[in-house]
Order: structure tokens, then C-alpha cells, then sequence
């Protein structure tokens, strides 16, 4: 039966059809028998290659062979420079990304296009949006759609931002640990660089962060914001422990401005742990917010020979004591679900036998 239709060339034209009747589709999916979706075609033995509806195109498993052999096949045979190829260049190297994201000769081929303004960004984030509903983890395709909001100014890239972090904020949601949309989000923020943009985005991550507690792609984030808040994104980049660093460039870790912003970090922590106890993730993000407290100490007292636990204008009271008895409390509180687990994380011990709770905070206060 699937032999009816294999002419790739039919089902590039039915494709493009589909595309030029609905410039709306906004999704894509990839199904194994689309016909079985219509009661009054179940008779019908011949297989149908498309679904169209309500802007979203389902396309069957069997016809991708051909369809990407005859559309990537096109991309090697028209000429670029000849304008009357164009459309059907357009045409096919949109298949081909549809079916595979990674291809680096479409991308280029896009690439020059764009550059040559025969592509404008806004119809090739169209397309990008289109195929993150099917490879939201193409790391190629993320790559490219940084490429095209690069030809945009800095004043033009503002007005994309909440768009942008609305495309990765739907993303993560339904596609988990999704590294490649996180990235994009802060490599976004950074085009700004405004630290109200970090710390709107912070705020409206918190619904994220308590529905996603097992998920450090997100935590991650929210540390990446944390470090840009208090002015220290270096840090990040560099691969720097906040640990390591002392002195006043510590000491601006909490700023007046942004002390109040860790403690409630480190509030929240604190309850997302008590509520889902044993989650390594949330046990990871307090080490990185005890980290970096105890780098402002480090620098207090290098600034300071007795230096006090709390500073001005909301620097942390948070001391190195405070977390060692939310540590024990951790530990003796028997009655909680996933006890061991939680139990394992505040002695400080992982798989991999790395410090990070209690074991570690000892350490770090021997070495103050």
C-alpha cells in the first residue's frame, strides 16, 4: 500500500500546496497512519502522506524518505545566484528543516539568503517556531535563530525579547530539560543587558521553578539571573565558583540593591525542600546560594578582622550556622518522605562523593 506514493516529487508538491493554502501552521507532528484519523476514509486503502487542520500539518512517517532525498536533492542542484530558482530553493530547504534541523548545508543556504535579504528574520523565526514544535533540542537550529535575531540592532532585539522568552518559556514547559532553550533565553537577556530584564525574568520564572523542581536547566537560569543581578555575570561565563572570588568584588554579591532578592532565594529554597524533600536539584541550588554567601563573608572578613554575620541594607543574615542547623534539622526529621535521600544531600555526600551540604559548609568555615 505505502508504494502508491513515493514519488518524492508529488509529495514536495502536495507539501508546498499544503503551505501556500495555510501560511497559519503553527505545528508540526509526525504520525504513522494518518488516514486512520478519518471514519469515512477507512475504506480507502490509499495512504495519505498529509494532515491539515486548524494549522496543524501531520505528516506521515513513510513518505520522509523520499520527501527529504527529493528536497535535499534540489538544494544541490538550483543555482543560488539564479533569481528565478529562488522560491523553489525556499521551498525545499523549508522541507528539509522540517524533516532534519541539523542539516548545515540548508542552514548556510538559509543563511545566505538572509543575508542577502531575500529572507526576512521575522519569516525565518516563523519558521524556526514552526519546527521547535517537532526538534525543540536542535542545537543547530537554536544556533541559527540566534544568527537572525543577530541582524537585528540592539533597539530592534528589545522588541523581541518578550517573544523570544515566551517561545522558551512554552518550550521548557513541554519539552523538560531542554538545554538549548535555556540557553537561548539568557543569551537573549544578555543582548539587553538590563538589569530590570533579569530581574523581571526571575520573577516570572518562580511559577516555573515550583512546578519543575527535579529540572537544573531551570535552576540553572535562575542562577545565571542571580550572578547578572548582583553585576557579577563573569563569574558564570568563566566557570568561576563564587567561592573563590573575595575581597569587594565578593562584598557585591549583596549590593543594598539586591540583598533582599538572595534571602528570598534562599527562603524559597528552603521551602521547596521542606515540601519535596530528597530532590538532589533543589539541594544543588542551595549549595550554589550558600556558596556565594559564604564568599561575602570571606570578603567581609578580608575587609573586616571581625567582621559581623549581617551587613547594611539587607546584606545576609543568612550565616554559615543558620545553614548548619537546617542541615541537622534535615537530617533528624525522620518522618519525611524520601527520607534517605533527603538525609544523603544534607550530609553532603552524592554519587560522586563531591561535598555539598553539611560536610562542605564545615570546611568552608574552618577555612574563614
Amino acid at each position: 500500500i505505502l508504494l502508491v506514493m513515493t514519488d518524492g516529487a508529488e509529495l514536495f508538491r502536495k507539501l508546498n500546496a499544503l503551505f501556500l493554502s495555510d501560511p497559519l501552521i503553527d505545528e508540526l507532528g509526525l504520525v504513522i497512519s494518518p488516514e486512520k484519523y478519518f471514519e469515512n476514509e477507512r475504506a480507502n486503502p490509499e495512504p495519505k502522506p498529509f494532515i491539515l487542520a486548524e494549522h496543524k500539518l501531520a505528516v506521515a512517517f513513510w513518505c520522509i524518505p523520499p520527501l527529504y532525498k527529493y528536497a535535499f536533492g534540489l538544494t544541490k542542484s538550483i543555482d543560488i545566484e539564479d533569481q528565478a530558482s529562488i522560491p523553489l530553493m525556499l521551498d525545499a530547504t523549508r522541507t528539509v528543516l522540517l524533516i532534519s534541523p541539523d542539516c548545515y548545508t540548508v542552514l548556510n543556504i538559509r543563511k545566505q539568503l538572509i543575508t542577502n535579504g531575500v529572507i526576512s528574520p521575522s519569516e525565518e523565526i516563523a519558521l524556526l517556531n514552526l519546527v521547535f514544535t517537532k526538534h525543540p533540542k536542535s542545537g543547530e537550529a537554536w544556533a541559527h535563530r540566534r544568527f537572525v535575531l543577530e541582524r537585528k540592532t540592539i533597539q530592534a532585539l528589545s522588541s523581541f525579547v518578550d517573544d523570544e522568552i515566551q517561545i522558551c518559556s512554552r518550550i521548557g514547559e513541554t519539552y523538560p530539560k531542554n538545554y538549548y532553550a535555556w540557553t537561548h533565553r539568557l543569551w537573549v537577556l544578555d543582548r539587553v543587558a538590563s538589569p530590570e530584564a533579569f530581574q523581571q525574568d526571575l520573577v516570572r520564572m518562580d511559577g516555573w521553578t515550583r512546578r519543575n523542581i527535579s529540572d537544573n536547566c531551570g535552576f540553572h537560569h535562575r542562577r545565571a539571573l542571580l550572578l547578572r543581578i548582583s553585576g557579577h555575570p563573569r563569574l558564570l561565563q568563566e566557570g568561576r565558583s563564587c567561592a573563590s572570588v573575595t575581597g569587594p568584588y565578593a562584598l557585591g554579591l549583596f549590593s543594598v540593591t539586591c540583598g533582599d532578592r538572595w534571602l528570598a532565594e534562599i527562603d524559597m529554597i528552603d521551602s521547596l525542600i521542606d515540601l519535596y524533600p530528597g530532590h538532589e536539584t533543589l539541594w544543588m541550588h542551595k549549595r550554589f546560594l550558600t556558596t556565594c554567601c559564604l564568599a561575602f563573608l570571606r570578603g567581609a572578613a578580608s575587609q573586616d578582622p571581625t567582621p559581623a554575620s549581617t551587613g547594611e541594607g539587607g546584606t545576609p543574615a543568612h550565616s554559615i550556622l543558620t545553614d548548619l542547623e537546617y542541615a541537622d534539622r534535615c537530617i533528624a526529621d525522620n518522618e519525611a518522605s524520601r527520607y534517605k535521600e533527603q538525609r544523603k544531600h544534607a550530609l553532603g555526600a552524592t554519587p560522586a562523593g563531591a561535598p555539598v551540604g553539611r560536610e562542605s559548609l564545615l570546611k568552608l568555615r574552618v577555612g574563614l
